[in-house]
């Protein structure tokens, strides 16, 4: 260690590694690669730069180890000084914070060139650090997939099947249709100042009962979509894992062997899914798995297109200088490496809703699934389909109503009005292709997000976190089981009694809050889901 440095190395790996630690499971690791091959390259190219104009190897490792820190800290200190005035001065600022940073890059290379006798110790000490800065990243991933092989030894799926029993006659095609974060009416009214009374009462004439008090049993979408597709309420995960793990698996798990498929399955359906663009609720092994094709990928994708994860990355460095200050303004550059992720997102809606009509021309019956990450972000169309043209690169999250502004208000309402107007055209669609007349569910996983920030518990808006669209379609208008608070855990449950002759018990429509950082945290927020007051 004393003769080697590859500290610039280790250092250029860390913020890869600790971006993937803290979202791993929400990342494919193919995702990743580009990310730290590049921060390799970045780190050597730099090194070899430092070498040929000092000449002198440990003082250009540690060169480079500086410029490293800087260029992959600028962004998460950008971030919180981003907006912050000392008196009338400005100075969370790019124009103020970036001279800042190379400042204190010039001042410390300085004194890395003039002090040789130090040199030795702190490459060294950097050589280290940098190994130590590994540990944490690298226990959190390797423990993570350990965590997740033993899960799927141990969580079996307890689906309901002996109590299934054969019913006369044909069965109807089941369609879970999933508006990821559709609120509901009076929310829209209230706070997005939207009336979509026409998207109501369309649903209604076409025969359609719409639960108009309805709320999500949870506030985000793996817990909410793994409680209503297994008909039961989840907390019990919290006593398994604690308010601690964020190993998210059990979810996955939970959503891949569902329970309601499984009974369904033991009937003779056949399962029908597609691409969403959220691992977890992308059923591959469907019997129809229904995606963009090749060609219609290639429309869009090219090499230098940013994945999720590349440009949540970016923005951590300081590349984000260049959106900043409006330098990355070249039509060729935003579609070639910004627009390419949210066109592909825009295809993945677009298919999945101009497919699903196609299941009413099978012979045999399928439970399709379907959910569609929209109207949540990010946004794509305008209130008549059109493309929107982004600055920033692609994430699947978005701002909160009070963080968002007016703008992102706005972009809500406008795709949520397209959404449901391709989504009507599509359920007319359906009823006119079906010989057996369907079952329909149209429900929201949640409501919007009102707040990204500390203190979620009591800066959020409940009612409006969990207050959510939820229409049936029913065969026969058979909705004596029905009622206006119907919650998502018990759809499945009244469907079975209803159609396939079966007795289970309706659960009672509680509502639980889930902190971002704590997905085992559920935490009951019932009455508040009823009497937060909606305010603009």
């Amino acid at each position: 260690m004393k003769k080697t440095q590859f500290h610039p190395l280790l250092i250029a790996i860390y913020p890869g590694l600790i971006l993937l630690s803290n979202n791993i499971s929400q990342v494919v690791i193919n995702d990743t690669l580009r990310v730290f091959l590049a921060s390799i390259l970045l780190a050597t190219m730099s090194w070899v730069l430092a070498w040929v104009v000092i000449r002198d190897f440990k003082k250009a490792a540690l060169i480079t180890s500086l410029f490293l820190l800087l260029f992959f800290s600028y962004g998460h200190l950008f971030s919180l000084v981003r907006g912050i005035s000392i008196g009338p001065i400005l100075i969370g600022r790019t124009l103020f914070v970036f001279p800042l940073f190379m400042l204190v890059f010039c001042l410390a290379s300085w004194l890395i060139l003039k002090r040789s006798s130090a040199n030795e110790i702190l490459n060294n000490m950097s050589n280290v650090i940098s190994l130590f800065l590994l540990v944490v990243p690298l226990y959190l991933i390797f423990s993570y997939h350990i965590e997740a092989e033993i899960i799927k030894n141990r969580q079996q799926s307890n689906a309901m099947v002996e109590s299934a029993r054969s019913v006369p006659g044909e069965y109807p095609n089941i369609y879970y249709i999933i508006l990821d974060m559709h609120a509901r009416s009076d929310v829209l009214q209230a706070i997005y100042d939207y009336d979509n009374t026409w998207f109501i009462e369309s649903l209604r004439e076409l025969g359609f009962y719409v639960a108009d008090q309805s709320t999500s049993n949870y506030s985000s979408t793996l817990q909410s979509l793994s409680s209503s597709l297994n008909m039961e309420y989840i907390n019990y995960l919290q006593d398994i894992y604690g308010y601690d793990s964020i190993n998210r698996e059990p979810f996955g798990l939970l959503l891949a062997q569902n329970k309601i498929t499984a009974v369904l399955k033991s009937k003779g359906y056949n399962t029908g899914a597609f691409q969403s663009g959220d691992f977890y609720t992308e059923f591959r092994d469907a019997d129809i798995y229904i995606k963009p094709s090749p060609e219609e990928i290639r429309r869009y994708q090219n090499f230098w297109a940013l994945n999720s994860f590349e440009g949540i990355f970016l923005q951590s460095t300081m590349i984000r200088i260049f959106y900043d200050l409006d330098v990355v303004r070249s039509e060729a550059i935003i579609e070639n490496t910004i627009e390419t992720p949210y066109q592909l997102h825009r295809l993945k809606i677009l298919k999945t809703v101009e497919s699903l009509p196609d299941f009413a021309l099978e012979t045999e019956p399928y439970f399709v699934f379907a959910h569609i990450v929209s109207p949540h972000p990010p946004y794509v169309f305008g209130p008549k389909g059109q493309d929107i043209k982004h600055d920033q690169p692609f994430s699947l999250s978005g701002p909160g109503r009070q963080n968002g502004g007016q703008k992102n208000i706005k972009l809500y309402v406008d795709q949520l009005h397209f959404v449901d107007m391709i989504i009507l055209d599509t359920i007319e669609e359906i009823l006119a292709n079906s010989k057996t007349p369907p079952i329909i569910i149209i429900q929201g996983d949640h409501g919007p997000v009102s707040y990204n920030g500390e203190d979620e518990i009591n800066k959020v808006n409940m009612k409006e976190q969990h207050a959510i669209l939820n229409a049936f379609y029913f065969p026969g208008q058979s909705y004596d089981l029905l009622y206006p608070s119907v919650t998502p855990v018990n759809s499945f449950r009244i469907i079975l009694n209803t159609f396939f002759d079966e007795d289970y018990e309706l659960l009672l429509d509680k509502n639980y809050f889930i902190p971002h950082a704590r997905p085992y945290e559920f935490i009951d927020v019932t009455n508040r889901a009823v009497s937060d007051p909606l305010l603009p």
